[in-house]
């Protein structure tokens, strides 16, 4: 009952109320993967990540290899890349891996974090990875062109910056000036 409750308030914004009764469903039971589950996408609606990430960490424990750990995974890694905590951001992304293991986002994602860490070499890796499986990948073009861009090679940056345009990524124009002049 509490659960339910806590559903409905937090869909009618009543973030603080849905918390409450969050709380009153996992005193009754502190293994519950669900409660952790709601409760933390409640936090994350009120901004509160910290909150989220011990709940999503929770669940990570309590079912390792189930749904709710891979969106815990996913949740806790793209909040770690807004709060720009790259480094800890990449290190969740391997664990969401072991349930997408061919997801080119994912890779995408850690190239990007992995490039915002100035390890070129393990961007340029994600982005390869990435490329591989998808060939339309735009944001791993442009993800690889300024790995290469780092590395003063003008001319592949050049070449992905227009494949990258050619599968619509957005925001290439500046790059290509530095890049294709």
């Amino acid at each position: 009952v509490y659960i339910y409750r806590a559903l409905a308030k937090d869909a009618i914004d009543d973030f603080e109320g849905a918390i409450k009764d969050f709380n009153a469903a996992n005193e009754l039971d502190s293994n519950d993967v669900y409660v952790h589950v709601e409760r933390a996408k409640t936090y994350l609606n009120m901004n509160q990540p910290e909150q989220a990430e011990k709940d999503f960490l929770k669940v990570t424990q309590l079912n390792p290899n189930s749904k709710d750990a891979e969106e815990a995974w996913d949740n806790l890694a793209k909040w770690k890349f807004k709060q720009k905590n790259y480094r800890t951001a990449a290190n969740y992304y391997p664990r969401l891996l072991k349930f997408r293991p061919d997801d080119t986002q994912v890779y995408s994602n850690r190239a990007a974090c992995k490039l915002l860490l100035e390890d070129f070499d393990g961007a340029a890796k994600d982005c390869e990875k990435a490329i591989s499986s998808d060939k339309k990948n735009a944001k791993a073009y442009a993800l690889r062109a300024q790995v290469k861009l780092k590395q003063n090679d003008k001319v592949g940056a050049c070449q992905d910056l227009k494949k990258a345009k050619k599968e619509g990524h957005k925001g290439t124009e500046a790059l290509m000036k530095e890049a294709c002049e």
